[in-house]
This record gives C-alpha cells, structure tokens and sequence, in this order.
C-alpha cells in the first residue's frame, strides 16, 4: 500500500476546486438573488456546493485514507447538480467537476485503486443529487 499522505498536487487540485466553487456560487447567488421568486432554493444548492468542495479539499488534508472516496463524492454531486441546472447555471460548474474529476482519478492512480470501485461512488451521489432536486423541483412547482 502507498503513503496515504497528501501530495502538493492533490492538495493544490482540492484547495483551488473548492476556491473556485466558492466564487462561483458566491457570483452567482448575489447576482441571481433580486431575481429569483423561488428563492431560497437556488442559494440552498449554492450553500450545499460550497460546504461540500470545502470537506473534500479539507478530506485530502485531514483525512487522507478517506479523501479519493470524498472526492469522487463531490465529483458525483456537481455532475448532478450541472445536468440538472444545465440551462441555467449548471454550465458555470463545469470546472470545478473537472478539477475534481482529474483530482479523483489522480488520487486512485497514485494509490493503485481501482478506478471503477470508488467511480461508482461518483455515480450513485449524482443520481441522489438529480433525484432530489428533481423532486424539490417537482414539489415546489405544485
């Protein structure tokens, strides 16, 4: 098994993802507020996004035996939250899924995992993430 410890790369690839999101989401939430009728919603997602890149860049520093599986996690809810909002502003969060894509796919390689058994991870917290802004959506337009 390899050193757990955290490369500069992972750390750099974490902490400038969840930077990125940050200001993305904080953009998007002062800007979209005044316009929005179904607010609080959208600033709900923005607040979920931000918290969640900053316990994945925090997972590959604190708790490098669990920061591949966070971040394929975290790879999963954008890529959710992007196919859901995609017309709107879905398309912003591109980025911050492909840092953190390339950081999770970085991280399995440096430790000899198997890509498919944490990728699935990924996959299941995308759906989740569909399916429940999905059903928000659905029970807020009733």
């Amino acid at each position: 098994m390899t050193d757990r410890k955290p490369t500069g790369k992972e750390l750099i690839l974490g902490c400038s993802g969840a930077l990125i999101c940050i200001l993305i989401s904080l953009s998007l939430w002062l800007g979209l507020r005044p316009f929005q009728e179904t607010w609080p919603f959208p600033g709900v997602y923005f607040v979920e996004l931000m918290f969640s890149a900053i316990i994945c860049a925090l997972a590959f520093w604190r708790f490098p035996e669990y920061s591949t599986l966070v971040s394929w996690v975290f790879s999963g809810l954008v890529v959710g939250f992007i196919l859901i909002s995609l017309f709107s502003v879905g398309i912003y969060y591109l980025p911050v899924f492909l840092i953190f894509l390339i950081l999770s796919i970085y991280s399995d390689r440096r430790h000899n995992i198997r890509f498919f058994h944490q990728a699935i991870y990924g996959l299941l917290a995308g759906i989740l993430q569909a399916s429940g802004m999905l059903v928000i959506l659905v029970i807020f337009i009733r």
